[in-house]
């Protein structure tokens, strides 16, 4: 069985250094590899003993080494490692994360943008390999230091990303998605057992389109609980069953259902709700707020259809206000 590890603590050739962060399957340390004069790196350890946690924890370590080089997206130095009854692999360490970093910091206009153009770069590069990252938030992007002229920010935590090239492909199901407050409508609704790629880019779409408001404002908890109450109240109205955690309806609708009750949702739902996305920029510039806050809007469409098709083209918007 896997364990928390100490300080101190010698994992095949890494000392233990200090804890960096734990999650639902794994915790990363910081550690120092013996055998070189290399900077130190971290180690992810997988905690948890279910073999669907030992499968997605391989599978990531796969996710990375196909993305590996990019300066947008954490890299891994080894492959997954079961040494000593520990179950491990290392990658590049960072010194926080973003949410970390803004929680004592509020960000410039051009440090956030700065920052959401990585995180969309990193992204790009995922979906153009095939993976979709279905976790997107700003506790899963990496700061290489604190110092905003070289923070180099780098997308990570891969563990629930659906590779659509083969690797890991039926083994996380179509309705497992990340946070809450970053599930666009169509995961409430399971729109996507059987999904192409092009339809959950959009949906981590709608995650960038959080991200960005988040990157400028407290999250946006007023949108969510409209949002989640408008879906749950139509549900409900037809008869369906919802779960109470994640919001999403009952696995043994149809599919044929599902996309009716979504398209009937569209037509009611009240989309001044949408106005509660709208973000105000700490350094006025009114011209530059117009535009973050029609980004936000276009990656955050209720209706899937309507929003970026491709991260590239976000990338081109952003990019036209860098």
């Amino acid at each position: 069985m896997n364990k928390m590890l100490q300080t101190g603590e010698v994992v095949h050739h890494y000392v233990v250094v200090a804890p960096k962060g734990d999650g639902t399957y794994g915790a990363v340390f910081e550690v120092q590899d013996t055998t070189t004069n290399a900077l130190n790196v971290a180690l992810k350890i997988l905690t948890a003993t279910s073999p669907i946690a030992d499968t997605r924890f391989r599978a990531e370590n796969g996710h990375l080494h196909t993305l590996k080089g990019h300066d947008s997206v954490i890299s891994p130095t080894t492959h997954v490692l079961d040494i000593g009854g520990k179950t491990f692999y290392c990658m590049e360490l960072a010194d926080t994360n973003v949410d970390k970093y803004i929680s004592s910091k509020a960000l410039g206009n051009d440090e956030a943008i700065g920052i959401f153009k990585n995180v969309c770069e990193g992204l790009s590069h995922a979906h153009n390999n095939g993976i979709v990252h279905r976790d997107l938030h700003l506790g899963n992007v990496l700061l290489m230091t604190a110092d905003p002229a070289q923070a180099s920010p780098r997308v990570t935590d891969f563990g629930m990303a659906k590779d659509f090239n083969g690797m890991n492909i039926s083994s996380i199901p179509a309705s497992v998605w990340g946070a809450v407050e970053i599930r666009p409508p169509e995961i409430f609704f399971m729109l996507w057992p059987t999904a192409e790629l092009e339809e959950y880019i959009r949906s981590d779409i709608y995650a960038l389109g959080i991200l960005l408001h988040n990157l400028f404002d407290v999250r946006p908890t007023a949108y969510l609980f409209g949002l989640i109450n408008s879906v749950v109240s139509h549900l409900w109205s037809k008869g369906v069953l919802v779960d109470g955690q994640t919001f999403q309806i009952d696995p043994t609708v149809d599919d044929v259902s599902r996309k009716q009750f979504y398209d009937e949702w569209l037509s009611i739902y009240d989309r001044t709700n949408q106005d509660k996305l709208a973000v105000t920029l700490r350094e006025p510039n009114p011209a530059l707020e117009v535009e973050v806050n029609r980004i936000i809007q276009k990656c955050c469409e209720p209706d899937y259809n309507d929003r970026y098709m491709t991260v590239d083209e976000l990338l081109t918007d952003v990019s036209a206000i860098c």
